[in-house]
């Protein structure tokens, strides 16, 4: 692996290096002070990361969830008055006239969908349709998802809102989530997505951990061999983009069978949310 590479590189410098003795002793010194800061370095970008990936994991899905449930209520009508059609087709040709109808492409993208299932498609691309399209994919696969399936969904969504104490968002989005993915594949990609990213990350810490561990041995080793008195310190540094992209893909080849949550999984990690929403959700 690349990062096992860098740190061999490392290693095999300060083993070349010319005679023991005091000559070492500047050596030993600078090598330990790079250390450190590498230490410190590593430890500051697994803490950034660890903390923009949870913000940036409860933007797109609260985003998502805001999305679905606008788009339901300009199709299927608001939770407080009756249904507006029990008919998919007929629901979605009456909201394209609204403002979210005609900024969505309700009709359009309806239709688009019913031509690329009527030919058959691979299950990979069905798959990827599926997450680009959301429900509206799912309103023409899943004959259970009817317009009266929606409503009653955003009337208890509703009520959770209204009756939700104050302080406890957490709980609505929760239930919000659990619910709407099951008619939502985005919603439900994106939820896969944010998990295969912290486990992408966790990989990545306790592999750069790994290689710290041996790089601080040798460096201790290498302090000892020229004699010279230095106070070693604790952990990491900063990688180049590529470098830490081509340890980013190895890992998730290796933790992510899923190849379309694998690609996202390090497109969030590496170029953040709105990367990720651009190039595989198709906004």
């Amino acid at each position: 692996m690349k990062l096992k590479y860098l740190f061999g590189v490392w290693v095999l410098i300060l083993a070349g290096c010319g005679p023991a003795g005091g000559a070492l002793k500047p050596v030993a010194t600078q090598s330990q002070q790079n250390l450190a800061v590498m230490a410190r370095n590593i430890h500051l970008l697994l803490g950034i990361h660890e903390t923009l990936l949870k913000a940036a994991s409860d933007t797109l899905i609260f985003q998502q969830l805001a999305k679905t449930e606008a788009e339901l209520i300009a199709v299927v009508g608001t939770p407080q008055l009756p249904l507006k059609s029990t008919n998919w087709k007929e629901a979605i040709t009456r909201s394209s006239n609204t403002f979210i109808g005609k900024k969505s492409k309700f009709l359009e993208r309806f239709q688009y969908i019913e031509s690329v299932l009527a030919a058959n498609i691979p299950p990979e691309k069905l798959q990827q349709l599926s997450i680009k399209e959301g429900w509206l994919f799912t309103a023409l696969q899943n004959k259970e998802f009817t317009p009266q399936k929606a409503h009653d969904t955003l009337k208890i969504l509703s009520d959770l809102r209204r009756t939700n104490e104050t302080g406890k968002d957490s709980i609505f989005y929760e239930e919000a989530t659990r619910r709407l993915k099951t008619f939502d594949p985005r919603l439900e990609h994106l939820e896969n997505t944010i998990k295969a990213a912290h486990t992408l990350l966790n990989a990545l810490k306790q592999e750069l951990l790994k290689e710290l561990d041996l790089a601080f041995s040798h460096s201790q080793a290498f302090v000892h061999y020229a004699q010279a008195e230095v106070d070693p310190q604790s952990t990491l540094r900063h990688f180049a983009s590529n470098t830490l992209n081509e340890v980013m893909n190895g890992l998730a080849d290796k933790f992510i069978e899923n190849p379309l949550i694998k690609k996202a999984a390090v497109s969030l990690l590496m170029k953040g949310a709105d990367a990720l929403t651009n190039n595989l959700l198709g906004n």
